[in-house]
């Protein structure tokens, strides 16, 4: 028996707080995700920033309607905007098929250098996390933690990739497009299924120009 079932906790969460972001792009004025520390990139993937990343999500020569767009963020955040499930929330854990599931927690590799030494005593009590891919486009982060206070299997963030979100990809889960440069949006009950995210993930310790980092690399659909 599971201890934990990660869509089911998130379904008790109002999708309006989760940690949602994607990464900023030149000229981007979308305000900064603060949640995750302020030396990062990211911007929140919300209804606040939904002009801006509208820029992004167009396919080229084309442009959103705007009502369109902050119905697609908060449908893809998770909130029932198409009358999908019986309540006003729908099953928002995308599916994983062919994607990747890795644990990352304490450095736990045995290299012979004092540096790594060194890196590995100082993350000795860093959070074990579940990174997983997932085909709507979502690389989710799960808290594995059961200290007191944290929920263990409750999603801490998840990041959609830049070069899912431009040019139409993430948009395609809910539009048709056509050889002849046509759009037709999905303003209604039906979504089309789409690989954004697949294959392997895999998190690896490696020596960086500012010493020692665990990278998480994963591909594309």
């Amino acid at each position: 028996t599971p201890k934990w079932d990660a869509a089911e906790i998130m379904e008790t969460r109002d999708p309006s707080a989760r940690q949602v972001c994607t990464i900023d792009w030149a000229g981007s004025v979308a305000s900064k995700t603060t949640s995750l520390g302020s030396h990062t990139n990211f911007v929140d993937f919300d209804e606040g920033n939904a002009s801006a990343l509208a820029e992004e999500m167009y396919p080229e020569g084309y442009v959103l309607p705007a009502d369109f767009v902050l119905k697609f963020i908060n449908w893809f955040r998770g909130s029932d905007e198409w009358n999908e499930a019986p309540t006003s929330y729908r099953y928002a854990f995308p599916d994983i098929y062919h994607g990747g599931v890795t644990e990352v927690g304490p450095p736990i590799a045995s290299y012979p250098s004092e540096t790594y030494a060194s890196f590995k005593a100082n993350n000795r009590n860093r959070d074990k996390v579940l990174y997983l891919q997932s085909n709507a486009g979502l690389l989710h982060a799960i808290n594995l933690n059961d200290a007191a206070g944290e929920e263990p299997g409750g999603e801490k963030w998840a990041f959609i990739p830049p070069n899912v979100l431009a040019r139409g990809r993430l948009l395609g889960l809910k539009a048709y497009y056509s050889n002849d440069g046509t759009v037709d949006l999905l303003d209604e009950t039906p979504s089309v299924p789409r690989y954004l995210l697949d294959g392997p993930l895999v998190a690896e310790d490696v020596v960086m120009s500012e010493g020692w980092r665990t990278v998480l690399l994963g591909c594309l659909g």
